[in-house]
């Protein structure tokens, strides 16, 4: 898991996320409508809208085929980590690129517009929870393939 203030991305060294940031340079995602953008073979993102809610109402997941990165656009939300070799994996549904898990949080953190989170094949995560009161969150998820 890596977390990113776009303000401070000089020192990336990573491929793959340079090539979000480079995208983002160019690209405006505040008016974009929910669902998936292709922008290339490998390189794609979903635009997401969603209301924060408890841990209960969330899943862990995961993904092998794919880095994960999440670029906030509106709101802010709680995210809970572990990695892949300290939970219970459930079903993977390699179309998807998905895998479920059972997990309890090593850590968190709250990300909000000006960030991104970079999620990893060993990274497992729990998002859209409260950061500090019920919010609508607007985000951009970018997927690059490995």
């Amino acid at each position: 898991m890596e977390l990113y203030d776009l303000r401070h991305v000089t020192q990336v060294k990573r491929e793959a996320v340079m090539r979000v940031i480079d995208y983002l340079k160019d690209h405006n995602l505040t008016d974009l409508e929910k669902g998936p953008h292709h922008v290339t073979n490998d390189f794609y993102f979903n635009v997401l809208e969603y209301q924060t809610t408890t841990p209960d109402q969330r899943v862990w997941e995961s993904h092998r085929a794919y880095l994960d990165i999440h670029v906030p656009i509106k709101g802010q939300e709680r995210i809970w980590h572990n990695f892949i070799d300290a939970v219970q994996l459930g079903d993977y549904v390699e179309g998807d690129d998905w895998q479920q898990s059972e997990a309890t949080p090593m850590s968190e953190l709250v990300i909000e517009p000006g960030q991104i989170l970079v999620f990893d094949r060993e990274d497992v995560h729990k998002t859209g929870l409260v950061a500090k009161e019920s919010e609508s969150i607007k985000k951009a998820v970018f997927k690059v393939k490995y």
